[in-house]
């Protein structure tokens, strides 16, 4: 017991460390902007369009009850937590068939497994670890035998159903084992599992009229065998450690989990069973029921693939693959007698799998952080649009550009129900004070946003716009000559500055621009590219589509007093002025 305490006080510690700096994510998202929402509609509305997830509701909301949403912390500790549970209830089933010490095994696999990042690393899995804790303490309480066991077992299994949808898969693979069991009182046991399903269907019916729908895709159905083997691939390949890309490129080859391994390792894993079976081994009814719903589980895995969103290789499918394969490997391993070779090898593969799946946690620690650069920077930006920006607008929109930088498209949500949400949690984004100084590529996507949000626009303007002889009473236009970029020169002409391109070149200015845009004038014909900037510098990510020849930038005021920038290029002369 004091190996595994001091197993998951590591796994924490590494977990926390390499995971730090994160904001929300994903699903977190949906249910920030819910929480103050305690009607039993909101709780039991189908998450995601199919998932009943009452109990997290609870908890998440009553954590940003109390704790706000200025840091996703809270929600770390408690995802963490559920993580170091599923694995001590992962140890308390295998030390009943392989021993103390045998079991501590497959419960530090689990407790580093780098291949389940997304469980592992974040919170917007909560969901999911609540179904699996509950489910697998389901698992222990039926061990016992006895009807307080059968009670507990019950009433966990009502926990992992109104939890996420792992609790179904569970259920189907109890109601095997309570089947299989044997005795006069077996029929009589399926109490258990009815009692639960029942309810779960019950909820299935009410949530057809509260916007649940079924993530199948028939087009799936012909190439659903080729996806379960996929699926069963990935998780073996997780648990041996064999899931990485070498050499991998970049972050999202980093964060692949490669089933190729995978493939020998089924068969590898047939094999150990029929070496079993000849020793005298004899697949017990909790076998059948982890086969049960290992097989359903990757079945409807299958059905509900699509290119953006469902993988075969998905962390989170592999998490959930993983722990499965390793309660059917303790099953198979129950009262086996190692040698010494054989007792080497299990501690070898222990070995790597521990070195690769520790080296996962690490990328994807940094995904999370970087996409938390890219959240607080895109909601810092649109805080400064409030009393702009239309309530409807959504900030990651599939038609964004800013979609070709964000790790992730998770701010699928209407500018108006966040701010409802940030006035009374408070604000996970960047300050005005913070954003300047977030890393480009996050600084580039609120550039972008800002882009869009306020909106920034062009308009034709006057065929031309004289320059001022004498500097006016407004504030003068914040350029001065050495700003030119390259092939040109610029002069204060009164409120404005001419830019005039060398001769037959293609120039290049920087401005600094006042409050409000400004306004420029040029021949009728020319062609001038027009990109800002405002914290993105020395990037100019903003593209403006002006009209030919004399325009008018228009810039509304947000609530930061940081000014924007422009890049333009021209080969005719022009003239930019305030507005």
């Amino acid at each position: 017991m004091a190996g595994l305490v001091l197993a998951m006080v590591a796994a924490a510690a590494l977990i926390f460390w390499f995971g730090r700096g994160q904001s929300f994510f994903a699903d977190d998202w949906n249910f920030m902007l819910t929480s103050r929402d305690w009607s039993a509609d909101n709780l039991l509305q189908p998450h995601g369009g199919e998932h009943l997830t009452f109990f997290p509701r609870l908890i998440i909301n009553t954590l940003f009850e109390v704790f706000g949403a200025e840091s996703q912390l809270p929600f770390r500790v408690v995802a963490v937590s559920l993580h170091l549970t599923c694995a001590a209830l992962l140890y308390a089933l295998a030390r009943r068939r392989l021993g103390t010490i045998a079991a501590l095994l497959p419960a530090v696999v689990l407790l580093f497994l780098g291949a389940g990042w997304e469980v592992v690393m974040s919170s917007f899995c909560l969901p999911n670890e609540m179904s699996l804790a509950a489910a697998l303490g389901m698992l222990l309480c039926l061990d016992r035998g006895d009807l307080r066991g059968d009670v507990s077992a019950c009433a966990l299994l009502c926990v992992s159903i109104a939890s996420f949808t792992f609790g179904p898969l569970f259920a189907v693979g109890a109601a095997v084992e309570l089947f299989l069991r044997r005795g006069r009182k077996r029929w009589g046991r399926l109490w258990v599992v009815a009692i639960p399903f029942a309810l779960y269907l019950a909820w299935r019916y009410w949530a057809r009229s509260h916007g649940a729908h079924s993530a199948i895709d028939s087009e799936n159905i012909a190439a659903a065998p080729t996806a379960v083997v996929e699926v069963l691939a990935s998780g073996l390949a997780a648990v041996a450690g064999l899931f990485a890309t070498p050499g991998a490129p970049d972050l999202g080859a980093e964060l692949r989990v490669r089933p190729d391994v995978g493939y020998v390792l089924l068969l590898g894993l047939g094999g150990l069973i029929a070496l079993r079976h000849r020793a005298g081994w004899r697949p017990s009814p909790r076998f059948w029921a982890i086969a049960t719903i290992l097989f359903v589980n990757s079945v409807s895995i299958a059905l509900v693939l699509d290119p953006a969103s469902r993988a075969t290789d998905a962390s989170r499918y592999a998490y959930l693959t993983a722990v499965l394969i390793l309660l059917m490997l303790v099953e198979v391993m129950a009262g086996a007698r190692l040698t010494r070779a054989g007792r080497l090898a299990v501690g070898a593969a222990v070995g790597i799998s521990l070195v690769a799946n520790v080296a996962e946690l690490d990328p994807g620690g940094r995904f999370f952080r970087e996409e938390g650069e890219y959240n607080r920077a895109n909601l810092g930006a649109l805080e400064l649009t409030r009393g702009q920006v239309s309530p409807g607008f959504v900030p990651e929109d599939e038609d964004a550009n800013i979609f070709s930088l964000l790790p992730h498209r998770d701010l699928a949500f209407p500018a108006g129900a966040y701010f409802a949400a940030v006035d009374k949690l408070g604000s996970p984004a960047y300050s005005p004070a913070e954003l300047p100084g977030a890393p480009q590529a996050p600084r580039i996507s609120a550039d972008q946003l800002l882009g869009r949000a306020l909106p920034v626009t062009a308009q034709a303007a006057p065929a031309r716009v004289p320059p001022a002889a004498e500097p006016s009473s407004s504030p003068p236009f914040p350029v001065r000559p050495g700003q030119v970029a390259e092939r040109g020169t610029a002069s204060v002409a009164g409120d404005c500055v001419r830019l005039r391109p060398d001769a037959g070149a293609q120039a290049r200015f920087t401005l600094a621009l006042p409050p409000g845009g400004f306004v420029y004038g040029t021949d009728p014909n020319a062609s001038v590219r027009v990109r800002l900037a405002r914290f993105a510098l020395p990037v100019f990510p903003v593209e403006i589509a002006v009209p030919p020849g004399s325009a008018e930038v228009l810039i509304p005021t947000d609530r930061s007093n940081r000014p924007w920038n422009a890049l333009i290029d021209t080969r005719s002369e022009l003239v930019a002025c305030p507005i």
